[in-house]
């Protein structure tokens, strides 16, 4: 007989319900101690239900060998069918198997652990270049603070001589420029583990052929995203990284709004970087862009600009082809460098296309010629 089990998960415990006939069993497990013991409870009869939070995915690779199905469910979905007046770890977790139970579950994609590891790197490197750019523009503002005019070089001894003998002062910009220095270089440590990661990607290296997309665009993109295969469509791609509109229809009434901004930050986030890359250089890209500020702002074109880019990301991802509209000699220098920098180019983790098989006298010829805009 089936046993349907919700499994409400907290920081150092979890909540169980079991639904198997007409029994139901409430009970705590200990996290992580308590997990050993849970795990002789199950058979290949069990159906687990745990709603998504920090530690679910690392909870599915300890339970799945253990039991029938686990699911991991959209808490979007899951928090309205418990009573807000009555809310308790058992409502949470009985209301979880019996979703389960009736087939009711919106499942959630769990990431391997490779891709998990991955998204973890690219939100810290997201947050060091956060940290960087807010001692950067603090330093700015004590320069204006200080009225000093037009825009200094961001050096410790330049901000010495602005700023005259003031003791207490130099102890605070002193401060700033040595935490900006510290993240900078993490941040480039951070963006060197990234680069060498997407050089052995053949996924990473393909969305590269792409405007604007370049290693780090390229890594997030994998990271973020995961497994194309999960997206049957381009509009549910864009949806993902919550650069469509929000859409409110009942009734007779009908309305629609800014871009819902669901999803993955870091993937809209990667877009916005990559498209302010690919409308800076003659093609299809800038051209959009141009046509659609003469009739709309700025902002509102560069977000139609990122989910037409993104659109391009799915199609080249799903059809495993480069870009049909690529500069080679812009995407032969972008795989060179990465290669030249990262390992060496006639390594069989290298992406098999044509114009990646390059000599060190092509990468000067190619470093040369072509569009000199860098893809980030």
């Amino acid at each position: 007989m089936p046993r349907f089990i919700g499994f409400d998960a907290h920081k150092s415990y979890a909540y169980v319900v079991e639904l198997g006939g007409d029994k139901q069993l409430n009970y705590r497990v200990a996290l992580p101690g308590g997990l050993a013991d849970f795990k002789q409870r199950l058979d290949s009869q069990c159906q687990i239900v745990i709603e998504a939070s920090t530690s679910t995915f690392r909870l599915v690779d300890e339970l799945a060998p253990h039991v029938g199905k686990i699911v991991v469910s959209d808490p979007a979905q899951t928090r309205g069918a418990v009573s807000h007046v009555a809310t308790t770890d058992r409502n949470a977790a009985e209301a979880l198997a019996r979703l389960l139970a009736s087939d009711f579950v919106r499942p959630v994609w769990v990431p391997p652990r490779e891709i998990r590891s991955l998204r973890s790197l690219v939100e810290l490197r997201n947050r060091l270049a956060g940290l960087r750019t807010i001692s950067v523009n603090r330093i700015r503002a004590l320069l204006r603070q200080e009225l000093v005019p037009g825009r200094v070089a961001l050096t410790e001894e330049v901000v010495r001589e602005q700023l005259c003998d003031d003791p207490t002062m130099e102890v605070f910009y002193s401060s700033l420029f040595r935490f900006r220095d510290l993240v900078k270089k993490e941040c480039e440590r951070v963006d060197d583990a990234l680069r060498s990661w997407c050089r052995n990607s053949d996924d990473a290296r393909l969305l590269m052929s792409i405007p604007g997309v370049g290693p780090l665009v390229a890594t997030c993109l994998v990271a973020q995203v995961g497994d194309i295969k999960r997206f049957d469509s381009p509009r549910k791609l864009c949806s993902y990284a919550g650069l469509v509109p929000k859409v409110y229809i009942s009734g007779q009434s009908q309305r629609s709004g800014g871009i819902s901004k669901r999803g993955r930050s870091s993937l809209r986030w990667a877009m916005s970087i990559a498209v302010m890359s690919a409308t800076q250089v003659d093609g299809p890209f800038k051209e959009l862009k141009e046509r659609l500020c003469r009739r709309k702002p700025k902002g509102v074109a560069m977000v139609a600009c990122a989910r037409k880019l993104l659109t391009v990301v799915w199609r080249v991802w799903t059809k495993r082809q480069p870009y049909a509209d690529q500069n080679e000699q812009r995407y032969a220098r972008k795989l060179a460098e990465l290669d030249r920098r990262y390992g060496t180019q006639n390594d069989s983790n290298a992406f098999p296309n044509k114009i990646a098989g390059l000599t060190p006298e092509s990468d000067k010829r190619i470093a040369r010629a072509g569009n000199r805009k860098q893809d980030v």
